[in-house]
């Protein structure tokens, strides 16, 4: 079995529980999970292994091996002693001293459920293998047949030479407009293979709904937010460790992330602690068995002086990680510039809004990964009611083509108080790739889709949302959108593709958002969903019609406010007597950060306790795809505050967060069944 003896049992399950819930993860894929879980190198031989070992990776009809129940631990009577004096540093009291022995139904409940999980893993490999062979019969006939290039041009070529001659000059206008649309799109749709998928991906949706767990309070997927928005998941773990004298925890950063969240929901003694393992604090912070046990969760404080060096290294690295970086300023070659917001939304001249502020840990980010180096295609998303000014728009579409006299000279990071915090001149000279969302009401969008048929026509299924979208795709040169702005004679001459896809929610009916992107050969399919991935709201009601982006019903909180007074005595104070002050003033601090970037701005603070009674403390599912945590809030029936809980999921999703082991956060809301 090569080196699986030499694996700790945590990692042999976790491989093992990663192949039953995924049966497509391959053996790299799964080693890169435990390198990102237990920071440890696995190798992939490794991985095999262990799966042999359990028959894992047998042919089909085998039977998964039942996995022996480990022994009951039993701590040592002065390491309790130790535990306890570590508890009441932390803030936390232990009011019964109850051992796992005195709850033996505890212990067969938690064996009937292993036995179920592992029923469930079985049935799930069954039904991977019947959609692999889906897919394989699938891929023998070709579904979509696209025009080339060639053929693309050759259209162009026909119809740029169709004279205009006999008609005035503003028919001629609209003509040459009509001239520069080339049809794109499959030209053959299998619509029956496409509702066959459906179908098939819909059942495959039901039966994850029909395997989902239910954990309480799994609205501190906020909290979360803002935690991984601030850069704050390693924080405090990272500054505990610095200062200790030798701290040898698993997981030790999820641990601390852990009690953080303990104290949003008042939960203090140890009896409370250990009844919270179904509780989603400790699945959002990678503790898939919940509760991790008193010795990790309490016993490293006796490893760390808890001294003043170590309160003001923490107050510094807080007020760090709340630094807020409100645009970028993008300077070109002509001298002339531009700004763009942090979040890289859109592109502005008036002052930026506030909720497009980013931190500086994500702002950076963006601009290295989407803008400077354009690693990753930038997807900008205009929600203004004019749009983007035209003049401003063919500037940062010449440079997007490097044009020479148009390219970025430099980029400048602007503070919430405007102060250049830093520059960046050394931009490489490249084609960067785009896709940009305009709406009907938008200027833009009424000049150049005016002169097209604004109807959608195929389907596009959309599956995080279960909804089926409709598009339409047109190509055009980039001498239509520029021919005014710039004058340079090449541009003329050479052929710089663009691609419309139009986008709607009702078939053969008028689009609801245009994209204009440059990567011309990607399948429109793939268009939509680079879009949908990074802003997932946009087609929420108030991006879509015309009238104020931000706009909610906030009367029912007002007039619910009463009912939820701010209570007196939440720790403010910047003085603190041990580790539990400090996991009580970091929670606040992004307990505020909440309020300001996710919720819709009220006349006074609501203190954390009400929004646990409200939004943190709803009950969810909570599940892991390979790039995905996904989190759905249940809502309860005669909830009153459904429209500040969209509002503040669509501000969560908006902000494409990302977690330490590379899974991005997606909430939604699904109500309880009556």
């Amino acid at each position: 079995m090569g080196v699986v003896h030499k694996l700790r049992k945590e990692v042999f399950d976790f491989i093992i529980n990663q192949k039953k819930e995924d049966p497509s993860l391959s053996c790299r894929q799964i080693s890169d999970l435990i390198s990102s879980k237990f920071e440890i190198k696995v190798s992939k031989s490794s991985v095999n292994s262990v799966l042999k070992s359990t028959q894992l990776s047998s042919s089909v009809g085998r039977r998964v091996l039942k996995k022996a129940m480990s022994k009951k631990f039993q701590i040592p009577q002065q390491k309790k002693q130790q535990l306890l004096e570590s508890i009441s540093t932390l803030g936390f009291t232990f009011d019964h001293k109850a051992t796992a022995e005195e709850d033996p139904l505890g212990a067969i409940k938690d064996n009937v459920f292993a036995e179920k999980q592992q029923e469930e893993g079985f049935s799930l490999e069954k039904l991977s293998l019947e959609l692999q062979e889906h897919d394989r019969k699938k891929r023998k006939s070709r579904i979509f047949y696209d025009a080339t290039n060639q053929e693309v041009e050759d259209i162009a070529a026909a119809q740029m030479t169709q004279g205009v001659q006999g008609e005035n000059k503003e028919a001629s206008a609209n003509k040459e407009k009509k001239a520069y649309i080339v049809p794109a799109g499959p030209i053959f749709f299998d619509e029956e293979q496409f509702l066959y998928d459906l179908k098939i991906a819909r059942e495959d949706k039901e039966k994850e709904k029909n395997n989902r767990h239910l954990y309480d309070n799994a609205g501190v997927v906020f909290l979360k937010a803002a935690q991984i928005d601030t850069d704050g998941e390693n924080l405090l773990g990272d500054l505990f460790r610095k200062n200790s004298k030798g701290v040898v925890v698993d997981n030790f950063n999820n641990i601390c992330s852990g009690l953080l969240f303990l104290k949003a929901f008042n939960i203090q003694s140890v009896e409370n602690i250990e009844k919270s393992k179904n509780d989603a604090l400790w699945r959002l912070n990678g503790f898939r068995k919940g509760y991790p046990g008193r010795e990790n969760l309490f016993g490293w404080t006796q490893k760390i002086d808890f001294s003043n060096q170590l309160q003001l290294e923490y107050l510094n690295e807080k007020e760090q990680s709340l630094s807020s970086i409100k645009a970028f300023r993008i300077i070109f070659e002509d001298a002339t510039s531009i700004i763009l917001d942090a979040q890289m939304r859109s592109i502005w001249r008036e002052p930026v809004q506030q909720d497009l502020f980013s931190s500086l840990s994500s702002a950076m980010t963006l601009l290295s990964k989407k803008l400077i180096s354009n690693n990753e295609c930038l997807v900008m998303d205009v929600l203004r009611e004019k749009g983007i000014n035209r003049t401003d728009f063919a500037r940062i579409l010449a440079s997007f083509f490097d044009i020479i006299g148009r390219k970025m000279r430099k980029i400048e990071v602007l503070s919430e108080k405007q102060e250049i915090l830093a520059e960046f001149t050394l931009i490489p000279s490249i084609k960067r790739f785009f896709i940009v969302g305009f709406r009907p009401y938008q200027e833009i969008f009424k000049e150049y889709i005016c002169s097209i048929t604004d109807t959608v026509e195929f389907p596009y299924y959309d599956r995080p949302r279960d909804r089926v979208l409709y598009y339409s795709e047109v190509n055009v040169p980039l001498v239509a959108l520029l021919k005014d702005f710039v004058s340079i004679p090449q541009i003329l001459q050479e052929e710089r593709p663009l691609k419309w896809v139009l986008l709607g929610q009702q078939k053969k009916k008028a689009s609801q958002i245009a994209l204009l992107t440059n990567m011309t050969t990607e399948k429109a399919e793939s268009i939509i969903s680079k879009y949908l991935t990074r802003w997932p709201s946009a087609f929420n009601k108030q991006y879509i019609e015309e009238g104020d982006r931000t706009d909610i019903n906030r009367e029912e909180l007002n007039k619910n406010q009463k009912e939820y007074q701010c209570y007196a005595g939440d720790f403010v104070e910047k003085v603190f007597d041990n580790f539990g002050d400090i996991f009580n003033d970091y929670i606040l601090t992004l307990h505020k950060y909440c309020l300001d970037k996710y919720f819709p701005k009220q006349k006074s603070e609501i203190d954390i306790k009400t929004m646990v009674s409200i939004f943190y403390g709803l009950q969810g599912f909570v599940r892991e795809s390979y790039d995905q945590l996904i989190v759905t809030i249940l809502i309860p029936q005669g909830y009153n505050f459904l429209d500040i809980l969209e509002f503040a999921i669509s501000r969560v999703n908006d902000r494409h967060l990302v977690t330490k082991d590379g899974r991005g956060i997606y909430v939604s809301a699904e109500k309880v069944k009556a």
